[in-house]
């Protein structure tokens, strides 16, 4: 099955990065670079005998919990994830349709919304080792994020900002349904006025 680019969605604004495809190759492997301290923070943790969360991880990737966003590089890290591991396109079908399920209970904004991981299957993550986004690997429960965190973010943005000024963080499902080529939900409603609809 061929995977798509980050592409302008119709009615959207997702933002095709300006970079050459050697660009793009580049901020993936400087991506992938970035995890790597917050793995090794992840396993000091593991052993830190003081640090008992309160609830099983994979509690914070279910609604109503999660609002979790990501940048349009993390989503191409991703896509390119299940373009170049067959365990991971195997996957596929199952997470597509967790993933319609979600897109049923969002709107195409910005803002922080309250869904369920598609890529979380039996308590874990499919791309815990290929493409997880910064932000849930510098989320540990209980605690603040660490300095190796916001170093991580830092530079997450640092390469968006090279790729395509002006990118936008959305929450993972609307951006998985972009590089998936997935129909987007509904826009925000708007008020009487134009404006928001309130409590939105």
């Amino acid at each position: 099955m061929k995977m798509k680019r980050i592409r302008r969605a119709p009615g959207g604004s997702a933002f095709p990065p300006r970079g050459s495809e050697t660009d793009r190759a580049r901020a993936l492997r400087e991506l992938d670079r970035v995890r790597a301290p917050l793995f090794a923070e992840m396993r000091e943790l593991a052993r830190d005998p003081s640090y008992r969360p309160e609830e099983p991880p994979h509690h914070a990737c279910l609604h109503p919990k999660n609002q979790m966003r990501i940048s349009p590089l993390e989503a191409e890290a991703i896509a390119e994830a299940f373009r170049t591991r067959p365990e991971l396109r195997r996957k596929l079908p199952e997470i597509r349709k967790r993933l319609r399920e979600e897109l049923t209970r969002l709107e195409d904004t910005t803002r922080r919304q309250s869904f369920s991981c598609p890529l979380l299957e039996k308590k874990l993550c499919l791309v815990h080792g290929a493409a997880k986004p910064i932000g849930c690997l510098a989320w540990n429960p209980g605690r603040e994020f660490s300095e190796v965190g916001w170093f991580a973010f830092a530079r997450r943005d640092e390469l968006n900002d090279a790729l395509e000024p002006g990118w936008k963080l959305r929450v993972i499902p609307l951006w998985l349904a972009r590089v998936l080529g997935e129909p987007l939900p509904r826009p925000p409603r708007r008020g009487p006025a134009g404006g928001p609809t309130p409590g939105r």
